[in-house]
Protein backbone atom coordinates (compact mmCIF):
# COMPACT_ATOMS: atom_id res chain seq x y z
CA UNK A 1 0.00 0.00 0.00
CA UNK A 2 2.85 2.38 0.86
CA UNK A 3 4.54 1.58 -2.45
CA UNK A 4 1.38 2.28 -4.48
CA UNK A 5 0.74 5.48 -2.55
CA UNK A 6 4.29 6.69 -3.13
CA UNK A 7 3.97 5.94 -6.83
CA UNK A 8 0.80 8.00 -7.07
CA UNK A 9 2.44 10.94 -5.30
CA UNK A 10 5.42 10.69 -7.65
CA UNK A 11 3.16 10.73 -10.73
CA UNK A 12 1.20 13.73 -9.44
CA UNK A 13 4.42 15.67 -8.76
CA UNK A 14 5.77 14.72 -12.20
CA UNK A 15 2.54 15.89 -13.86
CA UNK A 16 2.69 19.22 -12.01
CA UNK A 17 6.30 19.79 -13.05
CA UNK A 18 5.49 18.96 -16.68
CA UNK A 19 2.48 21.27 -16.61
CA UNK A 20 4.56 24.13 -15.20
CA UNK A 21 7.27 23.68 -17.85
CA UNK A 22 4.65 23.53 -20.60
CA UNK A 23 3.05 26.74 -19.34
CA UNK A 24 6.44 28.48 -19.34
CA UNK A 25 7.34 27.33 -22.85
CA UNK A 26 3.89 27.73 -24.42
CA UNK A 27 1.40 30.10 -22.85
CA UNK A 28 -1.23 27.84 -21.27
CA UNK A 29 -4.01 30.22 -22.29
CA UNK A 30 -2.87 29.85 -25.89
CA UNK A 31 -3.38 26.10 -25.65
CA UNK A 32 -6.94 26.63 -24.44
CA UNK A 33 -7.66 29.13 -27.20
CA UNK A 34 -6.05 26.94 -29.88
CA UNK A 35 -8.14 23.98 -28.72
CA UNK A 36 -11.29 26.09 -28.93
CA UNK A 37 -10.42 27.24 -32.45
CA UNK A 38 -9.91 23.68 -33.62
CA UNK A 39 -13.05 22.44 -31.89
CA UNK A 40 -15.34 24.99 -33.53
CA UNK A 41 -15.16 24.48 -37.30
CA UNK A 42 -17.45 27.50 -37.65
CA UNK A 43 -17.10 29.92 -34.78
CA UNK A 44 -18.68 33.31 -35.37
CA UNK A 45 -21.72 33.37 -37.65
CA UNK A 46 -22.21 37.15 -37.84
CA UNK A 47 -19.01 38.02 -39.71
CA UNK A 48 -19.00 39.29 -43.27
CA UNK A 49 -16.51 40.27 -45.95
CA UNK A 50 -16.41 43.17 -48.40
CA UNK A 51 -14.05 43.65 -51.32
CA UNK A 52 -12.75 47.21 -51.34
CA UNK A 53 -10.66 46.81 -54.48
CA UNK A 54 -8.28 44.42 -56.16
CA UNK A 55 -6.79 42.37 -53.35
CA UNK A 56 -8.18 44.55 -50.52
CA UNK A 57 -10.78 43.07 -48.15
CA UNK A 58 -12.72 44.35 -45.15
CA UNK A 59 -13.86 41.92 -42.43
CA UNK A 60 -16.84 43.19 -40.45
CA UNK A 61 -19.13 41.87 -37.74
CA UNK A 62 -18.48 41.57 -34.02
CA UNK A 63 -16.86 39.26 -31.49
CA UNK A 64 -14.01 36.86 -32.16
CA UNK A 65 -12.56 36.10 -35.58
CA UNK A 66 -11.53 32.46 -35.96
CA UNK A 67 -9.12 31.07 -38.53
CA UNK A 68 -11.85 28.84 -39.95
CA UNK A 69 -14.14 31.86 -40.33
CA UNK A 70 -11.45 33.83 -42.17
CA UNK A 71 -10.81 31.01 -44.62
CA UNK A 72 -14.55 30.55 -45.25
CA UNK A 73 -15.04 34.28 -45.85
CA UNK A 74 -12.12 34.55 -48.29
CA UNK A 75 -13.10 31.42 -50.20
CA UNK A 76 -16.75 32.52 -50.28
CA UNK A 77 -15.63 35.65 -52.08
CA UNK A 78 -13.93 33.44 -54.74
CA UNK A 79 -10.53 34.59 -53.50
CA UNK A 80 -7.47 32.73 -52.26
CA UNK A 81 -4.77 33.67 -49.76
CA UNK A 82 -2.50 34.16 -52.77
CA UNK A 83 -4.65 37.05 -54.07
CA UNK A 84 -5.11 39.14 -50.89
CA UNK A 85 -2.87 42.20 -50.59
CA UNK A 86 -4.50 44.26 -47.81
CA UNK A 87 -6.83 43.41 -44.91
CA UNK A 88 -8.89 45.79 -42.77
CA UNK A 89 -10.57 44.42 -39.63
CA UNK A 90 -13.71 46.15 -38.36
CA UNK A 91 -13.88 48.00 -35.04
CA UNK A 92 -16.39 45.60 -33.44
CA UNK A 93 -14.18 42.53 -33.71
CA UNK A 94 -12.59 41.99 -30.29
CA UNK A 95 -10.23 39.03 -30.69
CA UNK A 96 -8.10 37.66 -33.51
CA UNK A 97 -7.81 33.91 -32.96
CA UNK A 98 -5.32 31.23 -33.87
CA UNK A 99 -4.05 31.14 -37.48
CA UNK A 100 -6.43 33.86 -38.76
CA UNK A 101 -4.05 35.69 -41.09
CA UNK A 102 -1.40 33.10 -41.85
CA UNK A 103 0.32 32.11 -45.07
CA UNK A 104 -0.68 35.12 -47.21
CA UNK A 105 2.32 35.36 -49.57
CA UNK A 106 1.65 38.85 -51.06
CA UNK A 107 -0.13 40.50 -48.12
CA UNK A 108 1.21 44.04 -47.63
CA UNK A 109 -0.87 45.65 -44.85
CA UNK A 110 -3.23 44.71 -42.00
CA UNK A 111 -5.33 47.28 -40.16
CA UNK A 112 -6.75 45.86 -36.92
CA UNK A 113 -9.91 47.56 -35.66
CA UNK A 114 -9.93 49.71 -32.53
CA UNK A 115 -11.98 47.11 -30.63
CA UNK A 116 -9.37 44.34 -30.80
CA UNK A 117 -8.03 43.47 -27.33
CA UNK A 118 -6.48 40.00 -27.82
CA UNK A 119 -4.15 38.70 -30.53
CA UNK A 120 -4.00 34.92 -30.33
CA UNK A 121 -1.10 32.57 -30.94
CA UNK A 122 0.02 32.86 -34.57
CA UNK A 123 -2.95 35.10 -35.38
CA UNK A 124 -0.81 36.91 -37.95
CA UNK A 125 2.18 34.92 -39.17
CA UNK A 126 4.05 33.55 -42.18
CA UNK A 127 3.36 36.61 -44.36
CA UNK A 128 6.82 37.39 -45.78
CA UNK A 129 5.78 40.53 -47.72
CA UNK A 130 3.83 42.13 -44.86
CA UNK A 131 4.99 45.74 -44.49
CA UNK A 132 2.61 47.47 -42.06
CA UNK A 133 0.32 46.32 -39.24
CA UNK A 134 -1.79 48.72 -37.19
CA UNK A 135 -2.35 47.51 -33.60
CA UNK A 136 -4.73 49.61 -31.48
CA UNK A 137 -3.46 50.84 -28.12
CA UNK A 138 -6.30 48.96 -26.40
CA UNK A 139 -4.77 45.54 -27.09
CA UNK A 140 -4.24 43.79 -23.76
CA UNK A 141 -2.54 40.55 -24.79
CA UNK A 142 -0.33 39.51 -27.68
CA UNK A 143 0.41 35.80 -27.76
CA UNK A 144 3.45 33.83 -28.84
CA UNK A 145 4.30 33.68 -32.55
CA UNK A 146 2.37 36.84 -33.43
CA UNK A 147 4.12 38.24 -36.53
CA UNK A 148 6.34 35.16 -36.77
CA UNK A 149 8.09 35.09 -40.16
CA UNK A 150 6.89 38.62 -40.99
CA UNK A 151 10.39 40.02 -41.00
CA UNK A 152 9.72 43.19 -43.02
CA UNK A 153 6.82 44.34 -40.86
CA UNK A 154 6.50 47.79 -39.26
CA UNK A 155 4.04 47.98 -36.34
CA UNK A 156 1.97 51.16 -36.03
CA UNK A 157 -0.07 52.02 -32.94
CA UNK A 158 -2.10 55.00 -31.73
CA UNK A 159 -0.58 54.77 -28.27
CA UNK A 160 3.03 54.93 -27.05
CA UNK A 161 5.41 52.62 -28.92
CA UNK A 162 6.37 50.93 -25.65
CA UNK A 163 2.76 50.67 -24.45
CA UNK A 164 1.90 47.46 -26.30
CA UNK A 165 2.30 44.06 -24.63
CA UNK A 166 5.61 42.39 -25.47
CA UNK A 167 6.09 41.74 -29.19
CA UNK A 168 8.46 38.78 -29.28
CA UNK A 169 9.06 38.88 -33.04
CA UNK A 170 9.39 42.64 -33.56
CA UNK A 171 12.36 44.93 -32.95
CA UNK A 172 11.59 48.02 -30.87
CA UNK A 173 12.90 50.14 -33.74
CA UNK A 174 10.14 48.70 -35.95
CA UNK A 175 7.31 50.10 -33.79
CA UNK A 176 5.92 53.58 -34.52
CA UNK A 177 3.74 55.01 -31.75
CA UNK A 178 1.27 57.84 -31.26
CA UNK A 179 -0.10 57.61 -34.81
CA UNK A 180 -3.82 58.43 -34.83
CA UNK A 181 -4.19 59.86 -38.33
CA UNK A 182 -2.68 59.61 -41.78
CA UNK A 183 -1.07 63.02 -41.28
CA UNK A 184 0.58 61.75 -38.09
CA UNK A 185 1.81 58.69 -39.99
CA UNK A 186 3.32 60.89 -42.68
CA UNK A 187 5.11 62.94 -40.02
CA UNK A 188 6.43 59.84 -38.26
CA UNK A 189 7.62 58.14 -41.45
CA UNK A 190 11.23 59.24 -41.94
CA UNK A 191 12.91 56.56 -44.08
CA UNK A 192 12.28 58.43 -47.34
CA UNK A 193 10.16 55.83 -49.14
CA UNK A 194 6.59 56.43 -50.23
CA UNK A 195 3.79 55.13 -48.00
CA UNK A 196 1.25 52.75 -49.57
CA UNK A 197 -1.98 54.47 -50.60
CA UNK A 198 -4.04 51.98 -48.54
CA UNK A 199 -2.75 53.57 -45.31
CA UNK A 200 -4.69 56.74 -46.04
CA UNK A 201 -7.88 54.66 -46.04
CA UNK A 202 -7.10 53.34 -42.55
CA UNK A 203 -8.17 56.64 -40.99
CA UNK A 204 -10.83 57.70 -43.51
Amino acid sequence: MMKDGGRRVFLVVLALIFGFLLYKCVDGRDIIRWTADVAYSRGNENLYIERLGDGTIYIGGEGKLYGSDMRALVEGESMTVESVTDIIIGNDITEIGYDVICGYPILHTVRLGDGVTVLGNGSICDCPELQFVFIPAGVQRISRDFLYDCNRCIVITDGPADGLPKLRNTQKSNIIGNVDSYAAMQSAWTNGTELPEILERWWS
